[in-house]
């Protein structure tokens, strides 16, 4: 820029007849015009440059503290799962309850009524079972509405006295839930949505005391 600066003055000053100490003092002052303009613009240059990092600061810090943006999960397919428990009950208690071990109620939970006032058949009698041992099957299929869930358990604690000492104390299973869930909803048999279960307490045996 400053050897066109002079080549021009130059040319001018030539075609006008100029001295050359006119010569001189026109490059001069033309340096030091060139010099200011070079000042202005390394300073418009900076600032640009101090302002392009502080968006570029801001930006990142943005991106950093922002928080994630909730997408909807991937399918997770299919799955079946399988479980359950086995619990052996002993119970210690008198045949005048009604019957022979396994084949009445009293070998399975405590009922006042049964309890004789007399000591008619107080013979004594110790049995077991695995009546309140349970297993369950769990299926879920995911689709684009939510997941497709059924769901059920069974036990063999019914009291329909199927079971017998015969030949291998069989008892009939017993449905406790059975039922499936789609988009919220539960459809089938299980434990009621008005009965508070975290009211129930803790216990070994579950039908009571």
């Amino acid at each position: 820029m400053k050897f066109l600066a002079f080549c021009l003055l130059l040319l001018t000053m030539q075609a006008r007849g100029a001295t050359n100490a006119e010569l001189e003092a026109q490059v001069e002052s033309l340096t030091q015009r060139v010099q200011k303009l070079e000042r202005l613009l390394s300073e418009v240059m900076e600032a640009r440059g101090a302002e392009a990092r502080e968006v570029v600061a801001t930006t990142s810090h943005q991106a950093a503290s922002a928080k994630p943006v909730a997408t909807k999960p991937a399918a997770a397919g299919s799955s079946l799962k399988m479980g359950g428990r086995v619990k052996l009950d002993v119970i210690a208690n008198s045949v005048s309850v009604g019957g022979t071990g396994g084949q009445n109620r009293g070998d399975v939970a405590l009922f006042p009524n049964a309890i004789p006032l007399t000591a008619s058949g107080e013979d004594h009698q110790l049995s077991g079972n695995a009546r309140d041992s349970r297993l369950w099957v769990n299926a879920t299929n995911s689709t684009d509405y939510g997941d497709l869930g059924a769901y059920i358990e069974l036990d063999f604690g019914s009291y329909d006295n199927s079971g017998n000492e015969r030949v291998s104390n069989s008892h009939n299973p017993r449905i406790r839930h059975a039922y499936a869930t789609y988009g919220g909803f539960t459809v089938g048999q299980t434990t009621s949505t008005f009965q508070n279960m975290i009211a129930f307490p803790e216990i070994n045996e579950a039908n009571g005391p």
